[in-house]
Parts: C-alpha cells; structure tokens; sequence
C-alpha cells in the first residue's frame, strides 16, 4: 500500500493580471513617456503589457502568467535565488517579515514563518478598507469589487477578474438562490433553496434537525445543545443577546441588517438581522463545509455515517463518500471516506491513502502494527519510505518526515524554500530519497522538497530531472517543446497560458520511446486542447464545450463542466456537486455507472505516432449530482 498526506489550508492562486489601455503608438521605448515601454506599436505599462510564448516581450521583460513583467518569472519562491517570487515574477531583496501584532502591509502574514506572502482573499489583508486585488496585493476597496459591493448587486465578486461576476450556483448566494439569470434573489419556495435547507421569509435556512455546532449554523434557528441539530426556538434565552424568539424564530432586537451585503461577507454577514463573523473552515458542523465566497457553512450532506462506519450508498455518509475497497479475503467492503491531499485532511485516526491519483481517508486499523504517528517536519531515521511517519515518507538527507501536497503552497508552512515535488522512488529498493531514474519499475507521488533541478514551472526541459518540479510535461501537441510542469489541484492553481489542470501520463514528452508506456499519473497545469467557453457547473455535452475540457455526468446522468479537486475545500460553492472524490469501477452500489467516459475525460488525446487514442485517467473531481 502506498500513504501520502494530505492538503494544506493555504490555497495560494497564481497571479493574473489585466492588460492595461494602450497610451499611444511607438517604434521603440524612447517614444515612450511616464516609463512605458514599446511593445507590439503600444506605449504600455511594462508590468502589465499582455504576452505569450511566442510573442514574447521586449527589452528585457519576461512573460510571466501572460504579462510582461521586469523580473524573472516565478513561481515560488525557490525560482528567484536572489529575492523572492511576488505576482508570478522575481522580486529584489527578502519577503517583509511579520507577526501577529505587525501585519504585511500587503498581502496575508503567513504566521508560521513570520513573512508576507501574496493574499489569497480580501480577509488576509490587514485593514478592512483594503481588498485583494486580481493580482494577489491589497488595495483600496474602491479599486476593484468586494463580496458586500457585488452582493448588493446580486452578483459575486470574483477576485481572479476583479469584477462582479453573475452565479453559477444558490450555493454561492448565502442565503439567496441562484436566478437563471444569475442574480442572487430571495427565494420563493424550499425546492430551491438545496439539500437540508428551507425557504423563510425569503431567506434559505437550515432545516430543523440540521448537523450544528453552535448556533451560528442555525439561521434564524438555534443549536440544541443536546442533540446537535438546528431546531425551532420556545425561549427568549435560546436566542442568545439581542434576540427575541417570536414564533419559533430567532429575531434582532435591533436589526443590524437585512442581507449579507449589509455586513462584510465573508468575514463579517448577517444572520438573523445581526452582522456577525462568518464561518471557517473548522466551525462548520459535519456534513457542512464553509463556502469562501459567502462566509456561510453549506450542507453538503443529510448523511449520518461517519468516516470508517460501512455504507451502501454515498448519500448515507456524513462525507458523501462511500469507499470500495476488498479485504485481505478479496471480499468486497464499503465504508465511508474523504477526499485528502495532506495528513492534516483526516481524523487522527485515519491516515491519507493514495488511490491511483486521488487520496481518500483511511483509518489506521486497516495497517496493523503500523506506527504512523509522526507528523510531517519532526524526526524520523531509516528508509525514505518509513512506516513511523504519518504520511509514510522520511526525508533521509534532513532525517525529517515529509509532508505530501497537490501544489507548491501545501509546503509552505513547513518552510517557504520548499516546493510540491513530484517523482519519487515509492516500492523500489532504494533506500535513499533521490529521483526516479527511468529504468526503475516505479510509481510517483508528490512530496514537500527542495527542488531538485534548477529550470522554473514552465521554462523548456528535456527530462524530469531537469525541473524543481521534477516534471517535464508534454501536451497534447507534440509538435510544442517540453516544458516544466507545475503541480494542481484544480484550475485555480494554473496561470493563464496553461489554464487547465488535469493527470498527465509521467512521461509523456519525455520517453525514451515513443511507444513506451507510462509510469502514472500526476495532476499539472496543461495547454488547453480547445477553445471551450462555458464555466464550471454549466450543462454541457463534450469536453471541448468547457474551460476545465471536462464534461462529467454524476448519478443523476446529467452531464455538467466540472474541474480536478484535491479535497471538498476546492467543491464548496458548487450545490450541484456531490463531493470531492474519485469515480469508482465495479458492479457495487457506489459504482459509477459512466466510469470508462468520466475516465475519458479525464485523460489528455494524443498526437504520438504510435498511441493516437485519448488517454484515460483517474483522480479527484467535483463529482456533479
């Protein structure tokens, strides 16, 4: 059995930038004014003038994320030797350091290491006047959209366009619902308000006898503290201060609003006409997970089984996963799971145990005699794969359990020189950590590390050991140079000139045959493939209909564009998604009954001369319903 970790809650985004107006017509940079600089006839910003590959930029600029930018570009911070990596290019100089009472200036304080990093979400900024802009740095509120502005609106606030932005579900609207013409309005009936919650006044609630930790996942409900569920209030007192309890609903004494945009959604939204601080990510009661755009705990789930119970459905479980799996006897056992990327994803009882290219959580029991209790960072000695490591890995150079990741990110609160490494000896005889060579009968997984080559994410490569990735990609285009391949988990953690995240064969552009077969899997950021338009969550009949390239169809055989996910986290938003988790093969009741075409879709055509079907592959996906 192979054990890997699981996903950090640092969810880092690459940069994007918009391209900036045209000031006036040039030859070269001395037409230029105000230090613009001349490229393609346009006098431009230079940190903002739009690029690609093959155009390319002028003067020393480099393209980085699809924008000329001064320094070299980067990644993480492991690619700027001499500085660190800011909106995807090389900045001058060290990180501004920080602490809990001297917050970044700009950007989030990253408090295990002390230093400033770029903000993922508006709540990292250290002032409520500032907002995270669609580069990743804090600026004024009035510069660009916030989740209040837009939901006055009836819109969300998309960060990666810095502009308010129409729904794609009733999930993202709070307690609203989702218009076909994609506003968020009140609703009119429970139908629509989704899974375990109900219409009132207007507003989706949670139903009584909804899982809860306190009653701030209860709406205009309160938490019984006997049995953990949302109910009715009888008492003036089981509202809580300011509220009177007036035909089984908790109201404000003094109302502080009316809808979400009269607070500060996320961080701050209103429940029961009082501005009070949203969810996060460990308040949310089971079977509910904190929506980042609406700071509100989504039911994901009625299910009542908890991780490890057996199951016959995944609607049964908390999790909504219902795990396959033979035993010693090759008897075939159900019981429920989770989708996982980092040891920290599961219980303490249950480790992360790798499934082609998809973790779930397993619990400890399945590996007798096994110790699996160091936690990622502390000490370990013997093999690289070590048996007393939680996730399985001991770093045999640092004498340092290793921690597993699905991008650069999950390494960082572990230190910010290490990057998602992704080839690695697991079931050979070697004894040391170094990298695969390509006469080893291996598999691969992704592990926290010092890089091993020198080239950065994108740069040409012409073998894997060339990469700090250790990933040298190609796709689907042989005709295209190889390329250093960055590790995904979903869409959001590619840049816009390889905008989709999907397995990719371990050797692909890099075989020593051009028959030879792959090794495994590994999600990366890939070239698109097609031209396709519509958004995750939308009705779809191809892969080439959908920005992701992957059009699925859960158990209700309506297919729908959805994305790669490492754990529900990257799911939240979505009401029409099922979970995060790999489809599963069999003729059990948690088979999926289109595996061999969700398969498909997840694989990548090839144009070799000597394999030219699309390849199939497996991983984690926003399952739809």
């Amino acid at each position: 059995m192979r054990l890997l970790l699981t996903l950090t809650a640092i969810h880092l985004l690459a940069a994007c930038k918009p391209s900036p107006t045209a000031s006036q017509a040039c030859a070269t940079n001395d037409d230029c004014k105000d230090g613009l600089v001349c490229v393609r006839a346009e006098c431009v910003d230079p940190g903002g003038a739009a690029c690609n590959d093959r155009t390319g930029c002028t003067d020393g600029l480099h393209c980085c994320s699809g924008v000329c930018t001064v320094g070299n570009c980067c990644a993480a911070d492991f690619e700027c030797p001499e500085g660190y990596c800011e909106a995807s290019a090389c900045q001058a100089g060290t990180r501004p350091a920080c602490s809990e009472t001297e917050p970044c200036a700009s950007g989030r304080c990253l408090q295990s290491v002390g230093l400033c990093y770029e903000c993922i979400y508006s709540d990292d900024c250290p002032t409520t006047d500032l907002i995270c802009s669609p580069n990743h740095t804090c600026i004024p509120a009035t510069a660009g959209c916030t989740v209040a502005s837009c939901a006055d609106q009836g819109l969300i606030c998309a960060p990666e366009q810095g502009a308010c932005r129409p729904c794609l579900s009733t999930a993202e609207c709070g307690d609203r619902i989702c218009s076909e013409d994609g506003t968020c309005r009140a609703c009119t009936g429970s139908e629509s308000c989704g899974t375990g919650r109900s219409c009132s006044n207007g507003r989706c609630t949670n139903d009584a006898g909804t899982a809860c930790t306190t009653s701030a996942d209860c709406g205009d409900q309160y938490c019984n503290p006997s049995t953990h569920r949302c109910a009715p209030c009888a008492l003036p007192s089981e509202c809580g201060s300011g509220r009177t309890c007036l035909s089984g609903v908790c109201i404000a004494d003094d109302p502080d609003c009316s809808t979400d945009g009269d607070c500060n959604p996320p961080s701050i939204i209103c429940r029961a006409q009082r501005c009070e601080p949203g969810c996060t990510e460990v308040s949310c009661a089971s079977g509910q997970i904190c929506s980042p755009t609406t700071g509100r705990c989504i039911v994901t789930s009625t299910g009542t089984l908890a991780l490890g119970q057996a199951c016959n459905s995944h609607e049964a479980c908390i999790s909504n996963v219902c795990w396959p799996t033979l035993d010693e006897g090759d008897q075939l056992q159900l019981s429920c799971s989770q989708s996982c990327i980092r040891h920290d994803d599961c219980p303490s009882n249950f480790v992360c145990y790798e499934l082609g290219d998809g973790n779930l959580c397993v619990p400890k029991s399945l590996f007798p005699g096994l110790p699996l209790n160091v936690v990622p960072g502390q000490s370990c000695s013997g093999n690289f794969i070590n048996t007393n490591c939680m996730t399985g890995y001991c770093n045999t150079t640092t004498q340092k359990c290793m921690e597993t990741c699905g991008r650069n990110a999950d390494c960082h609160d572990l230190s910010a020189e290490l990057a998602c490494v992704s080839r690695w000896p697991v079931g050979s005889d070697t004894n040391g950590d170094n990298m695969l060579s390509r006469d080893e009968t291996l598999s691969l997984t992704q592990l926290c590390h010092v890089p091993y080559g020198s080239l950065a994410i994108n740069a040409p490569c012409t073998a894997h050991d060339d990469c700090g990735s250790g990933y040298c990609a190609q796709t689907p285009d042989y005709t295209l140079e190889t390329r250093c391949a960055a590790p995904c988990c979903s869409p959001l953690d590619c840049d816009p000139s390889r905008p989709v995240c999907k397995p990719l064969w371990a050797w692909d552009g890099v075989r020593e045959q051009a028959g030879e077969l792959p090794y495994s899997f590994q999600k990366v950021c890939l070239w698109a493939e097609y031209g396709g338009q519509r958004n995750v969550g939308e009705l779809c009949n191809s892969d080439a209909e959908c920005k992701s390239e992957i059009c699925v169809a859960g158990p209700s055989g309506q297919k729908r564009c959805t994305h790669t996910c490492c754990t529900n986290r990257e799911c939240a938003d979505y009401d029409w998604a099922l979970s995060c988790r790999p489809p599963f093969v069999g003729d059990h009741s948690v088979a999926d009954a289109n595996f061999l075409e969700i398969t498909r879709s997840l694989g990548r055509k090839s144009s070799s001369t000597t394999i030219t079907t699309p390849i199939d592959a497996i991983t984690t996906l926003c399952m739809p319903r």
